[in-house]
């Protein structure tokens, strides 16, 4: 139907990813959302949200960063289904070692965060893009990376002890999401920081870093992945090419520093 609004949301059996496919599917009467995942027989959250919606809202299929054969397989399947995708969401990430100086971080976890985080977004990226391309969206095609600021190498987590490879890897999607916005005139494209939310990554570098003082305050300052999808779909819903394409933004529609 060419009046639906369809979605892609990668990473999206919990956390961000979870609460971004209920918040479009809700948000939008037209939306028919994809949900990736790794182990769809087992995302038991995702299976209550779409039997509590009209069928068809939400899909639940497998996907894996960085994997061609099931980049491969999504692109197929929404292919024959509508012919088009109007929005897409890069949220899946891995973060490991994030509490080890750069001189300690296993190289192999260095290059797993960099597959995920940046070649996975430039996968999905290239097996979506003819779908992108075939929207008829009146606000046009949309590809939006959940991205952290983490990622910038002048921003206030850059002196913070560890997170190494996951800065490293998200600033390297940033600079892939500002390539596709000059090389596509067409599309909308560029990455999102979400702040600090409630989820596991987040616990995670709480837990490993007990000394930090980063990680003594994040948890009071942590949003709700509710919350924080409700602002990042705001944000998504009120970007133009012409004033949000190809730069860095927070949550809050702030521009981050790169």
């Amino acid at each position: 139907m060419a009046s639906e609004t369809v979605c892609f949301v990668s990473g999206a059996s919990r956390g961000i990813g979870f609460a971004l496919v209920k918040e479009l599917a809700t948000r939008y009467p037209n939306a028919v959302v994809y949900a990736g995942v790794r182990d769809p027989a087992n995302s038991t959250a995702l299976q209550t949200l779409a039997a509590s919606l009209p069928q068809g809202k939400v899909h639940i299929v497998n996907w894996t960063a960085a994997n061609e054969q099931v980049n491969r397989a999504v692109g197929e399947l929404i292919l024959e289904k509508h012919g088009h995708v109007d929005i897409v969401v890069a949220n899946a990430a891995v973060s490991k070692s994030d509490h080890v100086f750069a001189s300690q971080t296993p190289i192999d976890d260095f290059k797993e965060m960099l597959e995920v985080n940046a070649t996975g977004v430039l996968m999905l990226f290239q097996f979506l893009y003819p779908l992108l391309k075939a929207s008829k969206h009146p606000a046009g095609a949309k590809f939006v990376t959940i991205s952290s600021e983490a990622g910038s190498v002048d921003g206030p987590w850059i002196s913070a002890k560890g997170l190494t490879g996951y800065g490293a890897s998200k600033a390297a999607m940033n600079y892939v999401c500002r390539k596709i916005h000059f090389e596509n005139e067409w599309l909308t494209c560029f990455p999102i920081a979400p702040g600090v939310v409630a989820t596991d990554m987040l616990e995670n570098y709480v837990v490993t870093n007990p000394d930090s003082e980063m990680a003594k305050n994040v948890r009071l300052i942590a949003k709700t992945p509710e919350d924080t999808a409700r602002m990042l779909v705001d944000l998504i819903d009120a970007a133009k090419r012409e004033t949000h394409s190809g730069e860095f933004f927070t949550y809050n529609g702030d521009r981050a520093a790169w």
